[in-house]
């Protein structure tokens, strides 16, 4: 078994369409149910908004893994990464490296 992993994601907004609101409801209402479905997934997820508005990722999210060795399993490499609610996002399982957690 791996040690436990964290993956770490820093967003920004880049369509004038796509408002943090919007973003918000996704990440509540389908991104994290989604995930935490994945058998011996992730159980704990954390967001975070950037209070400043220069800097370069302005949203960043932080999902604990049971297991680093997760995101080579099929169930995590066939998990959706693309939703209707937000159509232009796309983000492939083989963008999402863990870091091993650290005590």
């Amino acid at each position: 078994m791996a040690p436990p992993g964290i993956i770490y994601v820093g967003s920004h907004i880049t369509d004038p369409a796509l408002s943090q609101d919007l973003l918000n409801k996704w990440y509540y209402e389908t991104h994290f149910p989604e995930i935490f479905v994945i058998p011996n997934g992730p159980r704990v997820g954390f967001r975070f908004k950037n209070a400043s508005e220069s800097a370069t990722y302005h949203n960043l999210r932080l999902v604990q893994l049971p297991d680093a060795a997760l995101v080579d399993s099929p169930d995590f490499q066939n998990a959706k990464y693309t939703w209707d609610l937000l159509p232009k996002c796309h983000l492939t399982a083989s963008q999402q490296r863990p870091s091993p957690a650290r005590s």
